[in-house]
């Protein structure tokens, strides 16, 4: 028998329908913040931790989620967007934040726009480029 498979909360559709993105509670960690299993259209995103934002271009082909690359509470948080292409189930990472998170807040096929909010810092705004699909890696799901 395999993992228990993640119960669902925060469904959010594409624009036009087509996909969703779910996540799951996963974990908390011992500052009292939560983070998730992040899921495109059911399945989990293997290996990875997500807060629990995502935002969709407009078309519904492309969203944007916050993940978390440290869950230690002494080294972290750091965080970094990441960009993912729904229908080729690829994905691109922007903004590593380190000491920090760093939130999406619009995408589309060529931009991500971002904020990225460190520790006894003044939030920051700022655009990223996405750059072409081969620069992009495979999404890898669990089982």
């Amino acid at each position: 028998m395999g993992p228990k498979r993640p119960e669902l909360q925060g469904v959010s559709p594409a624009p036009g329908g087509g996909h969703t993105v779910g996540f799951a509670f996963k974990a908390e960690v011992q500052m009292g913040v939560w983070y998730f299993y992040c899921c495109l259209d059911g399945r989990a995103i293997k290996e990875r931790d997500f807060g629990d934002v995502c935002v969709w271009s407009e078309d519904g082909r492309f969203f944007a989620v916050q993940e978390w690359l440290s869950t230690n509470r002494s080294q972290g948080p750091d965080t970094q967007v990441l960009v993912v292409d729904a229908c080729l189930g690829r994905a691109y990472e922007v903004g590593r934040t380190v000491g920090g998170f760093a939130t999406p807040l619009s995408v589309s096929a060529k931009r991500l726009s971002y904020r990225a909010h460190v520790r006894n810092h003044d939030p920051e705004q700022y655009v990223a480029e996405l750059p072409v699909a081969d620069k992009w890696s495979d999404i890898i799901f669990e089982d």
